[in-house]
């Protein structure tokens, strides 16, 4: 039974492994092929999204309304007469404090204090006293004021240009869009009207921001088909969250007048990478997903599980040690740009300019199949992922498993009763031969194996029960001959009999005695039998017992029995037992008991012939 089970289940499992091996192998290959298609192209989107944005600023940089509204904007902010007053600076600065700060706060911005955001500039602060502290709109709507109730020239020349610029941004989909002073740097213009307007980004709170990289590159430009990018950073007036700038330089009557500067839309970003939230459509299943990574080793887009599953999402990265002050962070923003950390095999190798793929963790800390590469993108170093949970990868290939364990578990089951099937018509007669043989080692010659089949167990069956009965009769012969030989009658004179006795006496020895005894006695005519114990060791009850019982046999045929060679302890035995035996005369060597023998007979010869 285990030979054939196991044979029949090896072969299953053998050719089910190698089955699940080639399945798994190649849904891997066809993965990662699919996986390098959705990585070429999300790579193609975001290299034409970023070129095109690129070439946007630059054309706009060199259009008429950008060169003429930085030229009368910038005039009007440098000349404009500043005017405040004590309340206005009380209302800016509590502006500051209440909204600015607290819900900077709220979304776990890095730690600043009032005294590194407050320009010093009167400039800057009598401009955002207009457009910022008293501009009746909310946070998040100051972009709905053309002109502030000032009424100066700059206001003129805002509320003439600011309609569309606030078209064109949201057109464009730009999260603000600046115009810098290239002379002293100031921020004369900006849509959503944030912290940085009307600041200097030479001299400024914001003068070593990434925005101000930009200018910097871009200020004294010679050529006006120049574009610049800075890669994400946080961005104090955006309540820390993370920013990127793209700039080109205003050339005015053929010199540099200022740089025209928008702030990456991220969420466009975010759709490319996330196709709009159907991952499926382009081939990414369940788990998969495309993101950029930056030379930091952080985002630069947005998560899937972050967009799917949060709770999912912060339970795993939790897991994969990342600290509660970043989660804090990433809970309050809604994002994980610049922020999660990216550091795995193929990060690295993206990031160092190699194309591959590879099977490895990924910042969940899931085993994920990934095709990976370093972007084309212009001023930035960035890495794109494609990747899927290695668990729906192999799916199939697990179902098969499954199927396959299901086929060793049912062959299996049959081969178990296709093997007991063969052992019972097989395996059992030859197992009952065996028990036979058993039996008949332990001496039962009366076994019988009752086996009728025509076939080689068959014939052995027969052979072994003609075996058995040979040795049966054998035996029988054997124990007669040495029954005779175990209490044998020497005749000594016509009227004695000599019965010795060697070895242990039981019950079957001492029936045999009795017999053979009786009838010698009867047939020789003897007056006394003589039973000599001198080569019995031990006698048990029953044979005392068995012994009284000859004793009167023999006793009623007219004879006398003498009983020689007891030994002591035998003596002791049998009075230990309380046995009696009567009619019985005990002499202690067989000699006394000759001699006493003959005084039976002298004394029954002269008393007859006293009668």
């Amino acid at each position: 039974m285990i030979a054939m089970s196991a044979l029949t289940v090896a072969a299953v499992i053998a050719v089910g492994w190698q089955a699940y091996y080639i399945s798994r192998t190649a849904l891997e290959v066809e993965s990662f092929n699919q996986l390098v298609a959705v990585r070429e192209l999300k790579a193609d989107q975001i290299d034409t999204f970023f070129r095109t944005i690129r070439d946007q600023v630059t054309v706009l940089s060199g259009s008429r309304v950008v060169t003429d509204a930085m030229a009368f904007l910038g005039e009007a902010f440098v000349t404009e007469r500043v005017a405040g007053s004590n309340d206005g600076l009380a209302e800016l600065r509590r502006f500051y404090d209440q909204e600015f700060l607290r819900r900077a706060q709220a979304a776990h911005a890095p730690s600043v204090n009032l005294a590194d955001l407050w320009p010093e500039d009167p400039r800057s602060l009598s401009m955002q006293q207009r457009y910022i502290s008293e501009n009746p709109h909310p946070v998040g709507q100051k972009f709905q004021l053309d002109r502030s109730v000032f009424g100066s020239g700059y206001d003129e020349m805002h509320g003439e240009y600011h309609p569309a610029f606030r078209d064109l941004s949201k057109r464009f989909g730009y999260y603000d869009l600046f115009l810098v002073d290239a002379k002293t740097g100031y921020i004369v213009y900006s849509v959503e009207k944030e912290i940085d307007y009307a600041t200097s980004l030479i001299d400024g709170p914001y003068r070593n921001s990434n925005i101000a990289q930009v200018f910097n590159k871009l200020r004294d430009a010679k050529n006006d088909n120049l574009a610049f990018m800075v890669d994400y950073e946080s961005y104090i007036p955006s309540y820390g969250a993370r920013a990127s700038f793209l700039g080109s330089p205003i050339f005015v009557n053929g010199k540099t007048a200022g740089v025209l500067i928008v702030q990456v839309p991220l969420d466009q970003v975010d759709s490319i990478m996330t196709s709009g939230g159907a991952w499926s459509s382009v081939g990414l299943g369940k788990t998969g997903e495309t993101y950029l990574v930056g030379p930091d080793f952080t985002l630069r887009s947005q998560s899937r599980f972050l967009a799917t599953d949060r709770e999912a999402f912060f339970g795993d990265i939790a897991a994969s040690g990342v600290d509660e002050g970043t989660i804090n962070r990433i809970k309050s923003l809604a994002s994980a740009v610049g922020l999660l950390r990216v550091d795995t095999p193929g990060t690295r190798a993206a990031l160092s300019g190699e194309s591959g793929q590879q099977v490895f963790n990924d910042y969940r800390g899931q085993p994920v199949l990934s095709a990976y590469r370093q972007l084309d993108v212009p001023d930035v170093q960035w890495a794109i992922m494609s990747e899927k949970d290695q668990t729906e990868t192999i799916a199939e290939a697990l179902r098969l498993r499954n199927l396959i364990v299901t086929m060793v578990l049912v062959t299996a089951l049959i081969a178990v009763v296709l093997a007991w099937l063969v052992a019972r018509n097989l395996v059992a007669p030859l197992r009952a031969l065996g028990d036979s043989a058993n039996r008949l080692t332990d001496g039962d010659l009366e076994v019988n194996l009752d086996i009728d089949r025509s076939d080689e167990i068959g014939q052995l069956a027969r052979s072994f029960e003609q075996m058995r009965r040979s040795l049966r009769e054998h035996i029988q012969r054997q124990e007669s001959a040495i029954a005779a030989l175990a209490t044998p009658m020497i005749p000594f004179r016509k009227e004695i009999l000599i019965v010795p006795m060697v070895g242990l006496v039981d019950q079957s020895r001492i029936s045999r005695l009795r017999e053979s005894l009786v009838e010698e006695v009867h047939r020789r005519g003897a007056r006394v039998a003589i039973i000599d114990l001198t080569g019995v060791p031990e006698i048990d009850a029953f044979s005392v017992a068995g012994l009284n019982h000859v004793t009167g046999a023999v006793a009623l045929l007219g004879a006398n029995v003498v009983l020689t060679g007891l030994r002591p302890e035998i003596a002791a035995q049998w009075a230990s037992q309380e046995v009696q035996i009567n009619n019985v005369v005990s002499e202690r060597s067989l000699e006394r008991g000759i001699a006493r023998a003959l005084e039976i007979i002298d004394s029954v010869t002269e008393h007859r012939t006293t009668e």
